[in-house]
C-alpha cells in the first residue's frame, strides 16, 4: 500500500506520502518539489500498519490533502477553532520572552547556535510568520496523534497544528539545521527533533519528540536557570583564505601532506565530501561533493599524489564508486527520490561521457556502492533493500538478496572486500555477512551488539574490524567473537574505517575526531580536526589516509608507523 497527498492552498505546498511494507508504515513529507524527509514506524503487525496507514490519510484528508490522480473534492464546510489567545506581554507591549533572552537573540531576531551536541535556533516563537510557526509545529509533532498527545499544549488549526498553551511559550529548537544560517532561509525547514519551552514564571522545560515512540503528556523539566542551558551567541567566524590548509598539529604519527581540491571552510555543513575512493593502485581517487551551489556537486577525480582535478563528473552528490583500474566511475542520487530507485550513472574518466544510467536501488538515504576487485561487478546496498549486483559494462541487473524482514531498516552502509576477494556488508542490523557471489548466500554472519556504520578486513584475512557509534572492535572471524575493544560509545557519530599499507588502522567521526591503531588495537594517536571541519568519509591511500571535510575536499595525511 502506497499513497500520495499534496496541499497547495496558497500559502503552502506540501506533499505527504505513507507507505505500507509489512508492519512498518513509512511517511515522507515535505515542500513541493523537494525530496523532503521519511520516518519509518513499526507496528506489531501488518493489519496494524495499515490500520495505522488509513487513520493518518484520514487525518490528512481532513486538513485538505488530497490524493494525486484522485479526483479533488470541496473540502468540507468545518467550523473554524477559536484563535488561541497570546501569552500576555509585557506593559509595553513587548515580546513575553524573558529579558535575559531577548537580549540574547536581538529582539524578535532568530539566531542560530552551535551547540557541543546539538543545533540550536533560539527565536521569539509569536515573531515568526504564522505559516512558518506551523509547520514547525508539524515537524517536531509529526508523528504524534495530535492533539491528542499534547493536549494542554497544542491543537488543530484551519492550516494544521497551533500552539494552544497560554502558560509555556516555545523559544528554541534543537535538532539537526540541514545547512540553513537563518531559520526558514531559502524556504528551508530544519529538521528538528526537541523543543524548549518556557513558562509564565521563566522555568525551562524540553518536550522530546522521538519518531518511533509514544511522547509523553507533558514536558519534562531540564533546567531550573537559565545559565544551566548554556545558551549563547556564537563567535564570529574567523576569515580563511580559501585553499589555505586547516591548522593541523603534526605529531610522531600524523601529517597533514595535502588536500584534493581547495578546502572552504563554510559557515555550516553546507558543503561536504561524502564518500571518498581510490583506484587499486591508488593513483586515482574519486570524491562525492554535496553543495548548496548545484555547480560544485557531483564526483570529482583527483590524482592522488598531486591532487590534480581530473574530472568532474554529473551534479549528484550520492555514493561513489571507482573502477580497480580507475577508467570508470559510478555515481547515484543522494537522496529518496519521492518513491522513485536512485539512478546510477557510469562514466568513462578517459573522456567523461556518461556510458549508461540505470536505477540501481531504492531507499532512503545515501547509497553505498563498490565494485567488485576483478572490475566485473557493481554491488549496491541502501535502505531497506538488501544488496543488489548489476553487470559494470552495461548496468544490466545480476542478482538482488533482499535481506530478511526486519533487519536493514536503515542504511545497509559497509560493502567492501575480504583480502581473498569474499564480499562482505554490514548495516543497521548489527549483522557482518561474509557472502558467496557464485552461490549468492551468505557463509558467515557475525553479530556485533548494534548497528555497524563501516567495516575493513585486516592483512591477514582472519580478523577484521567494525565500526559504529557504539563500538569499535577487530573480530576473529573464524569464531564470530570480539578479540578487542577499540573504543565505546562516547556520545560520536562514527563515520568509516580503514586499513593502510603501513599497517595502522584509522577511524573517523564526524565531529572531526579521528583515532589511530596499530593492528593489534593499540590506540597510538588522536587528532581533532574540530567540528566544522569534520570528518565525514575516509579512505587509506598510499603512505596514509584521506579524510572528506566539511570544506569540500579531502585531506590527505601521511602515517608513520
Amino acid at each position: 500500500m502506497k499513497k500520495r497527498l499534496e496541499l497547495s492552498d496558497g500559502s503552502s505546498n506540501k506533499f505527504w506520502e505513507v507507505e505500507v511494507s509489512g508492519a512498518t508504515v513509512t511517511v515522507t513529507f515535505g515542500k513541493l518539489g523537494t525530496d523532503g524527509q521519511s520516518k519509518p514506524k513499526k507496528l506489531g503487525s501488518a493489519a496494524e500498519a495499515t490500520k495505522e496507514a488509513e487513520k493518518l490519510i484520514a487525518e490528512k484528508t481532513r486538513k485538505g490533502y488530497s490524493e494525486v490522480g484522485a479526483a479533488e473534492k470541496p473540502p468540507k464546510a468545518a467550523e473554524k477553532p477559536a484563535k488561541p489567545a497570546r501569552p500576555a506581554a509585557g506593559a509595553s507591549g513587548a515580546s513575553v520572552l524573558p529579558p535575559k533572552l531577548i537580549e540574547l537573540i536581538g529582539g524578535s531576531c532568530f539566531y542560530s547556535h552551535e551547540d557541543v551536541e546539538e543545533d540550536l535556533v533560539v527565536f521569539d516563537w509569536w515573531a515568526l510568520p504564522a505559516n512558518l510557526r506551523d509547520e514547525l509545529l508539524a515537524d517536531v509533532f509529526n508523528d504524534c496523534d495530535v492533539p491528542g498527545d499534547y493536549p494542554t499544549l497544542i491543537g488543530p488549526s484551519d492550516t494544521g497544528t497551533q500552539w494552544i498553551n497560554r502558560e509555556c511559550v516555545p523559544f528554541a529548537l534543537a535538532g539537526v539545521q540541514n545547512g540553513f544560517d537563518v531559520l526558514g532561509a531559502d524556504g528551508g525547514i530544519p529538521q528538528f527533533h526537541r523543543m524548549l519551552l518556557i513558562d509564565a514564571a521563566g522555568a525551562a522545560y524540553a518536550i522530546e519528540v522521538d519518531g518511533t515512540a509514544t511522547p509523553a503528556q507533558e514536558p519534562e523539566k531540564i533546567a531550573k536557570s537559565w545559565d544551566k542551558l548554556k545558551i549563547k551567541k556564537r563567535p564570529p567566524a574567523k576569515p580563511v583564505v580559501q585553499g589555505a590548509l586547516p591548522k593541523v598539529k603534526t605529531t610522531k604519527h600524523v601529517r597533514l601532506v595535502s588536500s584534493w581540491g581547495q578546502f572552504e571552510p563554510p559557515a555550516r555543513d553546507t558543503a561536504m565530501v561524502r564518500d571518498i575512493q581510490l583506484s587499486a593502485d591508488g593513483k586515482l581517487a574519486v570524491l562525492s561533493i554535496r553543495s548548496d551551489k548545484p555547480a560544485e556537486c557531483g564526483a570529482r577525480v583527483h590524482r592522488v599524489e598531486t591532487g590534480e582535478l581530473v574530472r568532474h563528473l554529473g551534479n549528484e552528490h550520492g555514493g561513489v564508486a571507482i573502477s580497480p583500474d580507475g577508467s570508470l566511475v559510478i555515481t547515484t542520487h543522494g537522496i529518496y527520490d519521492n518513491g522513485r530507485a536512485h539512478l546510477g550513472a557510469c562514466w568513462d574518466v578517459a573522456t567523461g561521457k556518461q556510458r549508461w544510467e540505470q536505477p540501481v536501488q531504492r531507499g532512503d538515504g545515501l547509497v553505498t556502492l563498490q565494485i567488485s576487485p576483478d572490475g566485473e561487478t557493481l554491488y549496491a546496498s541502501c535502505a531497506g533493500h538488501g544488496i543488489k549486483a548489476y553487470k559494470l559494462s552495461d548496468g544490466a541487473p545480476l542478482w538482488e538478496h533482499k535481506i530478511a524482514k526486519g533487519q536493514f531498516d536503515n542504511h545497509a552502509h559497509a560493502i567492501t572486500f575480504s583480502p581473498d576477494g569474499a564480499l562482505t556488508t554490514a548495516g543497521a542490523d548489527g549483522v557482518i555477512r561474509i557472502w558467496d557471489t557464485k552461490t549468492r548466500k551468505v557463509t558467515t554472519s557475525i553479530k556485533a551488539e548494534d548497528a555497524v556504520e563501516d567495516i575493513a578486513w585486516l592483512p591477514d584475512g582472519k580478523r577484521l574490524v567494525s565500526h559504529s557509534s557504539h563500538l569499535t572492535a577487530i573480530w576473529d572471524v573464524a569464531t564470530g567473537k570480539v578479540i578487542k575493544k577499540l573504543r565505546e560509545w562516547d556520545r560520536r557519530t562514527a563515520a568509516d574505517i580503514g586499513v593502510s599499507s603501513v599497517g595502522l588502522m584509522i577511524g573517523c567521526s564526524s565531529d572531526g575526531k579521528i583515532d589511530v591503531w596499530t593492528l593489534d588495537g593499540e590506540l597510538v594517536e588522536q587528532l581533532d580536526l574540530k567540528g566544522k571541519v569534520g570528518a565525514w568519509c575516509l579512505a587509506p591511500c598510499p603512505g596514509g589516509f584521506a579524510v572528506g571535510t566539511g570544506g569540500a575536499c579531502a585531506l590527505r595525511f601521511e602515517l608513520t608507523p
